[in-house]
Order: structure tokens, then C-alpha cells, then sequence
């Protein structure tokens, strides 16, 4: 994911070329390896980097022998680790749950967006070559980051190296990996019953205490704005802090007729930057099934689309709108757990947190104004 000085030369979705044999891992940055007596000092980091490293390598392609062999040596993971459970990578990460930072950060949810290249610019300030060929905003790239990170923590003994190092774990958890995760995490949770649920819940677990471990022994320090955030940094700033250009800020036209902007509302609901929360094909099929609808297989648009159309024409627009926010409201409660968890970074999840209430005020107004339709509903259906 980066050449030599984080992860192995790879592209996400296929599998990483690894050492024969499992031994620690080679320096991610020349210099970097934890001496004996750095880690004999204080093992937690490197504990912590040996599991960011494997989640790297789950999130990054189905898994092979090797690794779900090194996988059954943890308890969170072991019960699952198996070849069958593997082989449902492509249906939790290909279609479901992608994991990119720019689908749940950027307005129009593209892949290798404009966000993905600002963070390959951050990991190559920080010593982490970007393997070109992987796209930056990966899941797996940033947990080899802070893996990478973590090691050098383990390695320094050196007070103002240190804290570089710990330093520069707060900017990529704060800044480009927390403001999303949530969403990421708790999507591959639904989608998955088995080993990538596992992966999952160990994945919020190890991310809810690095950050409590690194942002508690800064409790008189400002709180980190929410990633995309206006405003200086200030000269002489961290380059790793400062935040990705901000584009979610989308107005509708006001201009727009009804057809057009009830179309325009199913485009916001594919888009977290836009509505708040990450709708996946697979919540999109289990509405359908709820309401007992028929859906056509596409993108994310065309499916809602249809099961939209699918409640107009029979009648079913108000429950299939209930339905949204039922689930709109449950993907609230998620980011709340996180706030509950982290409540100096709360900051990061208000936005998505207002973002849902917009959304579920706007249902509620167009449902109050004709209850026989719902914000998703009938003009959905017209020509």
C-alpha cells in the first residue's frame, strides 16, 4: 500500500506480497525497527501496530491460507477465520461496504477522489511512500500508516521524537481516518455475520483505545475540528493536521421542479457527505424485503430508484420513508456511541449527526404536507 516504508507493493483488492514466513515486521521508515530495549520498555504500541497491521491486511483482499492462519491466533477473530468466511470479501467490500475515505467523506462519494490524493501527500510528509498504483484513502493504507507510526513511537527513544510520532497518529486518526470509520465499520457489521464483522467490531475496539490513549494526555488542549473543517491551522502547523479541502457543502437548487428534486433526494441518500449516513446495497435489498417490494440489481441510485417507485405504485410510500428513518436514526445512534466513547472528538461526528437530523426534519415536513406520499414517494414514479 506503501512502497517499502508502511506496507507491502500492492493494489486493495489483491493480495499484498508478504514475507514466506511470519516473523515482525520489516522497518517501515530505515531506522525504525523497535529495538530490544524500546520494546521491551512499553509493548503496547507495537501490540497495537501487530493489529492494525493484520485489519490492514483483511481489509485489504480476501485472505489467503496464511493469513487467516495468523488470524486464528486471535481471539477475537479465531472462531472465524476460516476459508468460507473469507471468501466473502468481494460481497462485504466490492459491492457493500467500500473501504475508501472518499465515498463517505466527498459529496459525490467517488472513488480515489480529490481526498484520496490530499492524504497521499500527508502519508509521503510523514516518511510513508505511497505505493502509486494503490489508492490512498484506503482502509488498509491507513492502518498500515499508524501501524508504521506506532513502531516508530516503540523505536524513540527521544522525547521530541516521540512526540512527533505520537503526534502525527493524532492527525491521521483525527483527521482523515475517525471522520469515517464509524460509518465504514458499522456498514461491514451489517453486511457481515462472520470473519469481516469480527474484523470490524476488533477494528472500532483498538481505534476507540488508541484514541483515548492518545487524545486523553492532551485534555487541556482545544478539541479536533471535524475533518474538512474551515479555517487556518496556523503557521508552522503539522502538515498531517491540516484538514482535507471541505466540498460536502451542497446546496439544493432552488429551482429545481418536483420530479427533478425527489430524484436529487434519493442521490443524497447514496451520499454520507450529503444525508449523514451510508446506505449500502445490502440495506437497500432489506427495505425492500421489509416492505414485501421488488428491486432491480444496479448502482446504489438505480436500486433506490426503484424501490422508491416500487412503494409509490403500491401505495407504500409513507411506510418505505418510516423505514428510512428508522434506519437513518439507528446510524445516528451508532455516531453517538462514538462520541459516548471518544467525547473530545465528538466534534468529528456532529456534522453527520446534523446532516441525519436535516435529512429526517425534511422527511417529516414533506410527510406532514401530504402524508399520501413522503419525501420518497410518488414523483419518483412519474415520467
Amino acid at each position: 500500500m506503501t512502497r517499502d516504508r508502511s506496507l507491502p507493493a500492492g493494489r486493495a483488492g489483491q493480495r499484498p506480497k508478504r514475507a514466506p514466513a511470519r516473523r515482525p515486521p520489516t522497518p517501515p521508515v530505515a531506522g525504525s525497527a523497535p529495538t530490544p530495549a524500546a520494546a521491551g520498555n512499553d509493548r503496547e504500541p507495537l501490540e497495537l501496530a501487530a493489529g492494525y497491521r493484520l485489519l490492514s491486511e483483511l481489509f485489504a483482499a480476501e485472505p489467503d491460507e496464511e493469513l487467516l492462519a495468523l488470524a486464528a491466533t486471535m481471539p477475537a477473530l479465531a472462531r472465524h477465520a476460516t476459508g468460507e468466511a473469507a471468501r466473502r470479501y468481494t460481497d462485504v467490500f466490492v459491492i457493500n461496504a467500500y473501504p475508501f475515505a472518499s465515498v463517505y467523506l466527498e459529496p459525490d462519494g467517488a472513488i480515489d477522489g480529490e481526498r484520496a490524493g490530499f492524504i497521499r501527500g500527508v502519508l509521503e510528509t510523514l516518511g510513508l511512500e505511497a505505493d502509486p498504483s494503490v489508492t490512498a484513502d484506503h482502509i488498509a493504507v491507513l492502518l498500515a500508516a499508524l501501524a508504521a507510526l506506532l513502531e516508530r513511537e516503540a523505536a524513540d527513544a527521544d522525547a521530541l521524537q516521540l512526540e512527533r510520532a505520537r503526534h502525527a497518529q493524532r492527525a491521521l486518526l483525527a483527521e482523515h481516518l475517525l471522520p469515517w470509520a464509524p460509518h465504514f465499520l458499522d456498514a461491514v457489521e451489517r453486511v457481515d455475520g462472520e470473519l469481516y464483522r469480527a474484523a470490524a467490531t476488533l477494528a472500532r475496539r483498538l481505534l476507540r483505545k488508541h484514541a483515548g490513549a492518545l487524545f486523553a494526555v492532551r485534555a487541556n488542549a482545544s478539541a479536533p475540528r471535524a475533518s474538512g473543517g474551515d479555517g487556518d491551522q496556523g503557521r508552522g502547523a503539522h502538515p498531517a493536521s491540516t484538514p482535507a479541502p471541505d466540498r460536502s457543502r451542497v446546496q439544493a437548487d432552488p429551482g429545481a421542479d418536483a420530479s427533478a428534486d425527489a430524484k436529487a433526494l434519493l442521490m443524497q441518500l447514496v451520499g454520507p457527505a450529503r444525508c449523514g449516513f451510508f446506505l449500502c446495497r445490502a440495506d437497500i435489498v432489506g427495505l425492500a424485503a421489509e416492505l414485501g417490494l421488488g428491486i432491480r440489481f444496479g448502482g446504489r441510485p438505480f436500486m433506490l430508484e426503484s424501490v422508491a417507485q416500487a412503494a409509490a405504485q403500491r401505495g407504500l410510500a409513507g411506510e418505505l420513508q418510516a423505514a428510512l428513518i428508522r434506519f437513518a436514526l439507528e446510524r445516528r445512534a451508532v455516531l453517538e456511541s462514538w462520541s459516548a466513547a471518544l467525547p473530545s472528538l465528538a466534534p468529528l461526528w456532529q456534522g453527520p449527526r446534523d446532516r441525519i437530523d436535516a435529512t429526517v426534519a425534511r422527511w417529516q415536513a414533506d410527510d406532514a404536507a401530504d402524508p399520501d406520499a413522503g419525501a420518497v414517494g410518488t414523483r419518483v414514479a412519474e415520467p
